[in-house]
């Protein structure tokens, strides 16, 4: 059969630079998708004289915030009664332990590694109180940043700044790779809270970051794996340095639901997958990119259904062209996040 591509800009980016930029915003990623899915129907449609018609079955898939977002829009798209035949993720991220890992190496070294700083930068920016349809915003003492720096970095993610230039501001502020980082650029109550529970949400109530929390908690994707009713495949290296590989949340959600959920590769046949990262020979989350993308892009489907077209579109297309449709093939869809 015939394949249609989607690749989704996130909120904020592209045509959309006007709208708060946000990383792990379950609805941000959705919102994205939903409406270019209903006009790619009509575009196809409209371009085949009625001859064809997107096919309700879509395979999707991405790597790193595209493997968040990938598990997010299957989601929006299975609520929709679109078929996913195969949701691809690579290196998910569940927000409270990567982040919380960033901070605890914080704490621990006073320094704030180069690898962090950029996505450090944008997911403590969306959760400090800055996103109107969370519920922390404007919440004084509710956000990952400290109250009297969070806006600086706000204003920097929202500027439509090039990545070196917002890089380079937010470096220049955390001290990156010095030194002179200092935890007081954080929430005090998040740091008390990853040094004594190791997580910023290990204790909501006793650190008083209740809507922080909700936060957070309400945007945590892999929630949705035990309870999924279509494939996924994770594809996330244990030796992941920037978005941590939570080996106790994947294992609950196979052993719950076996039939849907699986990581591919398993963990044993990391070792046997070329190109590790040359500093560490480990599969660091950059090394981990390309294995994880060429799985996903060797994935083939084939869809042959015969289909008759609406009345509808026929209507549409007289009204328009004075043409009559014909019976043709669905084409298949496919969406692919990235970071």
């Amino acid at each position: 059969g015939n394949f249609v591509g989607l690749i989704v800009d996130n909120m904020g980016y592209g045509e959309s630079s006007e709208c708060f930029k946000a990383i792990h915003i379950e609805k941000s990623y959705q919102t994205s998708v939903l409406p270019l899915w209903l006009a790619t129907q009509d575009l196809v449609a409209d371009i085949s004289h009625c001859a064809t018609q997107l096919v309700d079955k879509v395979v999707v898939n991405g790597f790193s915030e595209g493997g968040y977002g990938s598990l997010a829009v299957a989601e929006a798209l299975n609520d929709i009664g679109i078929e996913i035949i195969l949701a691809q993720t690579g290196a998910p991220a569940d927000i409270d332990v990567s982040t919380s890992a960033f901070i605890k190496e914080i704490i621990q070294s006073n320094l704030m590694p180069e690898r962090f700083s950029w996505t450090f930068s944008i997911v403590s920016s969306t959760f400090s109180s800055s996103r109107p349809d969370l519920p922390n915003y404007g919440i004084p003492g509710q956000g990952i940043l400290a109250d009297d720096v969070r806006w600086k970095i706000v204003n920097w993610a929202q500027a439509n700044l090039e990545i070196p230039d917002m890089k380079l501001l937010v470096d220049n502020l955390l001290g990156v790779g010095t030194s002179q980082y200092n935890v007081a650029l954080l929430n005090s109550k998040v740091v008390d809270s990853v040094d004594s529970t190791d997580l910023i949400c290990g204790d909501p109530t006793g650190f008083d970051l209740e809507d922080l929390c909700e936060s957070i908690l309400g945007n945590e994707i892999l929630d949705i794996l035990p309870m999924v009713n279509y494939p996924v495949e994770i594809c996330h290296s244990p030796n992941d340095d920037l978005i941590a590989f939570n080996g106790v949340r994947y294992g609950e959600a196979i052993a719950t639901n076996s039939e849907a959920v699986s990581l591919k590769p398993a963990l044993e046949d990391w070792l046997e997958i070329a190109d590790v990262d040359t500093k560490t020979n480990t599969y660091t989350h950059r090394a981990s990119q390309a294995p994880c993308l060429t799985m996903q892009g060797w994935t083939t489907v084939d869809d042959t259904t015969m289909v008759s077209m609406s009345p509808k579109c026929r209507r549409n297309r007289r009204s328009k062209k004075g043409k009559k449709s014909k019976k043709g093939k669905k084409s298949g869809g496919r969406t692919r996040g990235g970071y």
